[in-house]
């Protein structure tokens, strides 16, 4: 949603070659730190569907919290 530190992520998307690019490494713009989640096994395997769910919550296409028929 974003915050004083963050950019919204729904607001305006990235397209994915930058979403990749930035949420993996993480990324500093000025005084912002995003740590990398490049590492991450919950994050990982899954970017291209985070992206995914992203760009459906800025069009409208589902609401906050988990999309209906994922598990844990």
């Amino acid at each position: 949603m974003g915050a004083t530190f963050a950019p919204s992520l729904i607001e305006r998307p990235l397209d994915i070659q930058t979403f990749r690019r930035d949420v993996l490494p993480g990324v500093t713009r000025g005084t912002s730190v995003m740590k990398g989640f490049g590492d991450d096994p919950n994050v990982v395997p899954y970017i291209d569907d985070i992206h995914a769910y992203l760009r459906a919550r800025h069009d409208g296409l589902v609401g906050r919290g988990r999309p209906p028929g994922r598990t844990p």
